[in-house]
């Protein structure tokens, strides 16, 4: 029995010695190299592409099984620039071999150097890339009839893993497409890996020119452990791009084989945009009023989720001087599902508007003549039915023009097409507004409800900023509720509708002597040059109760009260067409007393009639209207006349009254000094 093991043991060892002997001599003595041909054959046979492999073949079996190539390169089609596809300066693996028979795996050495790949389009579009091993042919996926263990993790086939050096160096990538003039280079290619197993981090560098522009992504991952798809993995990466981005990353990910969770921090350090821009040679994509804007952003936060839902917490984003912090969580992503919370410290969004440019060309903003909305294309409002949104805004200060609005709260709901503001409220003017209001495009025509209570508003600072005009001055308080429908503006002018009741307190009304109208036609009517000082009405309370129906707001009792004048309106302005049709009934009273006074007054009513567009109004007195009132007959009623005269009392009443109008009026007229 001893001899039988003896022999035994004898004999294995014998052929262990002589395949390693073997091993170690056939590399010694069969020219690999007289097999180029074949291998050249076989690769042009697979790619459809000549291939060349001009430098020698290098072999070895023991103790590291290995091969070296040098030189090799893969040809373009016929019809691009480049001679070669793909080429390789060197190529090289070693690996041990004995381990492999325990599932072992310990790389020395793989390493691809001076790697070039030169991908093209042609002046046809036509790609490089395309056609490589010849036509396509549509796979099957092979049926796997073996069947897996529910609740078995899933490992890799191997025990163990070890890497000693595994680089590609100096490569590069060439992006040419002949078709537009696009040409994008990335040289000086590198990336290695080191300390490579399954029981500790794996360390990782890279490195490139993106048209001389550096890059570098350096970080490491794991351990990866021999259940990668089930253990949690944790992993650290430094991105810095072009000299002037650099971005932070880490945290873990688990559970792979179910979909994944991830929980991270992302930090992005200061930078600036507009170097960035300078850098890649383009121009800045946003002209602003300031020169100084968008020099400086930065971005902090954490992420958790899976491949079904994202979570934001604690962000922390800051553009210039402003901080904005934010909490936002995304689900169901077909939809979106979004929720979120966001708070502004402080903005000035003068900053941030375009320049006022005085010289420019307004000619050339002039939007192009449009069609008809028939013709215009439809817009599609489906995606906007299916996001559910429920958010928060909040700022502390917002400077816009030349105002300061504060404390803004802002509360937003949509689902199913239907959008909510609800409320927004801040502080503007020295005042409070509270908005509601609702987008539907959950049917073919959007509607819109605009909802807004103002008060103790300035109303000459908000006029001016929002009009561009200087109007009326005034404590505001206003209440408005207005809805429309369409999709243009013409569309939305015609359908506008609801009510409304503004109200200004201890104002004037400028650009507009109404008291000058009624006591010099001539100065007030275009008879005589205007004052030197721009004429203003003032007035202890102008309120405009109003209706809006289809486009042509309406208000039958329009007033302003001054200590010693009285005046009401009514009218029409049609806001399709921009005109004006208002009547306006001053009356000068014998009191200073103010609002609240219901004893009847006595004085001399001049109507003012108010007609034009909204550009250019124009204001007229209403003589035929005067003479009615002082009448008090209609003459283009023969009736009232003929009473009139068969009435001798009531006729010296009128032309007594008629007298002392006459002479108002001649007072003003250019002879009747």
């Amino acid at each position: 029995m001893n001899k039988l093991l003896k022999w035994s043991f004898l004999t294995v060892f014998a052929l262990f010695v002589f395949i390693i002997v073997a091993l170690i001599t056939i590399p010694l003595f069969i020219d690999i190299n007289k097999y180029k041909p074949l291998i050249k054959e076989k690769v042009t046979a697979a790619t459809g592409r000549t291939f060349e492999l001009n430098g020698e073949i290098a072999l070895s079996l023991f103790p590291w099984a290995g091969f070296k190539l040098n030189n090799m390169i893969l040809g373009n089609p016929e019809g691009f620039e480049s001679d070669f596809f793909v080429s390789l300066d060197k190529f090289e693996v070693r690996v041990k071999l004995l381990p492999l028979l325990s599932k072992e795996i310990e790389l020395k050495r793989f390493i691809i150097k001076e790697p070039r790949i030169v991908l093209e389009k042609n002046k046809d579009g036509l790609a490089n890339w395309e056609g490589v091993g010849g036509s396509r042919q549509k796979q099957t996926k092979p049926t796997d009839n073996r069947t897996e263990k529910k609740g078995d993790p899933l490992e890799l086939p191997v025990k163990s893993l070890t890497v000693g050096d595994f680089s590609v160096k100096e490569g590069s990538l060439t992006f040419s497409d002949r078709s537009s003039g696009l040409k994008k280079n990335i040289t000086n290619i590198n990336f290695q890996l080191k300390e490579v197993s399954f029981d500790n981090p794996i360390h990782f560098t890279f490195s490139a020119k993106a048209d001389n522009l550096p890059l570098s992504l350096d970080g490491k991952i794991g351990p990866i452990g021999r259940q990668p798809l089930e253990d949690t993995i944790h992993f650290e990466l430094i991105a810095k791009l072009i000299g002037e981005l650099d971005i932070d990353v880490k945290g873990n990910v688990s559970a792979l084989s179910k979909g994944g969770e991830y929980d991270m921090t992302l930090k992005v350090n200061q930078f600036s945009p507009r170097r960035i821009t300078d850098a890649l040679n383009i121009p800045f994509p946003l002209q602003t009023a300031d020169k100084n804007a968008l020099t400086s952003l930065s971005l902090n936060t954490t992420l958790n989720g899976t491949a079904k839902e994202v979570h934001l917490k604690n962000g922390l984003f800051t553009i210039d001087e402003t901080t904005i912090s934010f909490n936002t969580d995304i689900s169901d992503f077909a939809g979106p599902d979004i929720a979120f919370h966001v708070h502004l410290d402080t903005i000035d969004l003068n900053r941030y508007l375009p320049p006022d440019n005085k010289n420019r060309d307004e000619s050339k903003d002039e939007p192009k003549a449009e069609g008809s909305d028939k013709e215009k294309k439809k817009i599609d409002y489906a995606p906007l039915r299916t996001p559910v949104i429920k958010g928060k805004i909040e700022a502390d200060t917002v400077k816009i023009k030349e105002s300061q609005v504060k404390d803004i709260f802002v509360e937003l709901t949509g689902r199913s097409g239907l959008y909510k503001i609800d409320p927004l409220h801040l502080k503007m003017f020295e005042g409070t507004v509270l908005l509601k209001t609702a987008l539907d495009v959950s049917k073919e025509i959007p509607v819109t409800d605009f909802n807004v209570t103002l008060e103790n508003i300035q109303g000459g600072v908000i006029v001016r900023d929002f009009l561009k005009r200087d109007i009326v001055e005034g404590v505001l308080n206003a209440n408005i509720s207005i809805a429309a429908k369409g999709e243009s503006t013409e569309q939305i002018k015609k359908s506008l509708s609801g009510t409304g009741e503004i109200r200004f307190n201890d104002g004037a009304i400028i650009g507009i002597d109404i008291p000058a109208m009624v006591r010099n036609i001539k100065t007030s009517f275009g008879l005589e040059a205007t004052a030197k000082d721009r004429p203003k009405t003032d007035f202890t309370e102008l309120h405009i109760p109003f209706t809006i129906t289809e486009g042509l707001f309406h208000t039958e009792a329009t007033k302003l009260l001054s200590p010693l004048l009285r005046v009401t309106s009514s009218g029409e302005a049609d806001l399709v067409k921009e005109e004006l049709d208002f009547r306006v009934e001053p009356k000068f009273v014998s009191t200073l007393q103010g609002q609240g006074d219901e004893k009847k007054r006595t004085g001399i009513m001049v109507p003012v009639l108010i007609t034009g567009t909204f550009d250019s109004p124009a204001f007229k007195p209403d003589l035929k209207g005067m003479l009615k009132e002082t009448l008090n007959v209609d003459l283009s009623n023969p009736d009232e006349v003929k009473e009139l005269i068969n009435n001798p009392e009531a006729l010296e009443e009128n032309l007594d009254n008629l007298k002392e109008s006459g002479k108002e009026i001649l007072k003003g007229l250019p002879f009747g000094r």
